[in-house]
């Protein structure tokens, strides 16, 4: 090292391409690369069959948009790219919709026309369309079904039935009686998923407990810092902490948030504010076909607790400000 001179070149280059070397040695003892066989693999990705309904010219643009995805993705930047791929894309999503709904329309057309009239190539066409040809072997030989059917249609044959067909169980459809609370409450806990749960709240429970809340909601007069008292905001409030697993104390403002629900009373609210911009649309407009409307809305005057119309009207306006409205 101290022999080199650094003005001159040839001594840093050969210090360079020594310790360039050290460097591809080291390499070379530690890494192992696979080399890539010359043969060339038979194996192939098969491909996929065209489906039925698909066109040729339908079939191109599904390239061009795969080939246009392709360089959108190594160009991310490109604006234009990106607005050709988003039309194109638009483009062969209505023409593989127009396409389906033509090949299906015409298959039903067909069907209904094979019916009657040729069974051999009605079924034919079902087979047709599916994707698996397999046929599971009949359980029942030919034969047997011809003398089931004679006897059936023979109008001086008697049906004899054993006598334990009815209280065999295999016999019974379990939809054929009413549902119990314990079949309910056992299908209920095979729902794993909490959005599925949300999602049933949601449909089905959260509806009946606002019903009418339009009307009734600005009975209470809610202050929102003690509105988990409410009747419906615990039964909401219980409902959740089973869903979700947790204890009966838990933060009720922790357990909104974590399934992203609203208080009852605001569901009710956004209701009542629905409702009174609707009524003040009718009073206010002499639109004719709000006529029939009206003339309903002035039937049902006694609405909650037995109070006429103009009343209601003018407790919501006085409680809740409508008049900035």
């Amino acid at each position: 090292m101290n022999n080199i001179d650094d003005e001159n070149c040839d001594d840093i280059d050969f210090l360079v391409s020594s310790v360039n070397k050290i460097y591809v040695n080291a390499a070379s003892k530690t890494l192992v690369l696979k080399k890539k066989s010359s043969r060339p693999s038979n194996k192939r990705k098969r491909a996929k069959p065209k489906k039925a309904w698909m066109s040729n010219d339908c079939l191109l643009l599904r390239k061009e948009v795969r080939s246009l995805g392709k360089r959108l993705q190594k160009d991310k930047n490109n604006a234009n790219l990106r607005q050709t791929y988003s039309n194109c894309v638009k483009h062969y999503n209505k023409q593989k919709k127009s396409l389906k709904a033509e090949f299906y329309r015409t298959f039903i057309s067909k069907l209904n026309s094979l019916e009657h009239k040729d069974s051999k190539s009605f079924w034919k066409s079902i087979n047709n369309l599916k994707n698996n040809h397999q046929q599971a072997p009949s359980p029942l030989s030919k034969q047997e079904w011809v003398e089931h059917y004679k006897s059936l249609l023979n109008s001086d044959s008697e049906l004899n039935f054993p006598d334990d067909l009815e209280t065999s169980k295999d016999n019974h459809c379990s939809l054929d009686y009413p549902f119990t609370c314990n079949e309910v409450k056992k299908g209920i806990t095979r729902l794993k998923s909490v959005e599925k749960w949300v999602r049933l709240f949601n449909s089905l429970i959260s509806p009946i407990m606002t019903y009418g809340s339009e009307i009734w909601i600005s009975d209470f007069n809610i202050n929102l810092d003690t509105a988990d008292k409410l009747p419906f905001e615990k039964v909401q409030n219980m409902i959740m902490k089973n869903i979700l697993g947790v204890h009966g104390k838990a933060s009720n403002l922790a357990l909104r948030t974590e399934l992203e629900l609203y208080p009852v009373c605001f569901i009710s609210y956004k209701l009542m504010f629905k409702y009174y911009a609707r009524l003040t649309d009718i009073e206010v407009g002499n639109n004719p076909k709000f006529d029939l409307l009206k003339s309903a809305f002035i039937e049902d005057k006694k609405l909650y607790t037995q109070k006429i119309y103009t009343e209601v009207l003018h407790c919501w306006v006085n409680q809740h400000k409508l008049k900035k409205l």
